[in-house]
């Protein structure tokens, strides 16, 4: 009987997430709940920074986005290609924000770009279609990047000329 090695881990990661097998699909399904829980948090944020909690919670969505940045680079095929994409900045912008709350709090409206990060993973497109939106993918898409858009311009609005009067 022969001993069967598993792959290396960073071909398991890259077919976690860039695959399209029922065990990737899995896998990109549950990181997309958890990126929506996340938003949820980031969303509820304002409301509940005075409770006790809050840096718990906070804290661990850092530790939580910081490992998934490890295993994105570990599964990446072009750590350039990483660095080159927007939603790897956006990560760690959103990083940083979480682990410095008392500083970078006023950017905390920047964590709303994880809703395009979530847009931006192919299993969303998949469900789309699985949910029969085929024609609409692009519509969807273009709707998040607005909604995404105008919430940040809005913050950004607030930030520098309302919060410091």
């Amino acid at each position: 009987m022969t001993e069967q090695t598993s792959p290396p881990l960073r071909q398991r990661l890259a077919r976690l997430y860039y695959g399209h097998d029922t065990a990737a699909i899995r896998f990109q399904f549950v990181l997309m709940v958890i990126d929506l829980a996340i938003i949820a948090f980031f969303l509820a944020g304002p409301y509940l920074r005075d409770k006790p909690s809050y840096l718990i919670f906070d804290y661990a969505i850092a530790v939580w986005i910081a490992v998934e940045l490890v295993a994105q680079w570990t599964a990446s095929a072009s750590k350039k290609g990483m660095l080159a994409k927007p939603i790897t900045w956006i990560d760690i912008f959103v990083l940083c924000t979480l682990l410095f709350p008392q500083w970078l709090f006023n950017f905390a409206f920047l964590r709303v770009a994880r809703i395009w990060a979530v847009a931006q993973r192919p299993i969303f497109t998949v469900m789309l279609r699985r949910l029969g939106l085929d024609e609409r993918v692009d519509v969807v898409k273009a709707f998040i990047n607005l909604f995404v858009f105008l919430f940040l311009v809005t913050g950004f609005v607030y930030t520098f000329f309302f919060s410091y009067q």
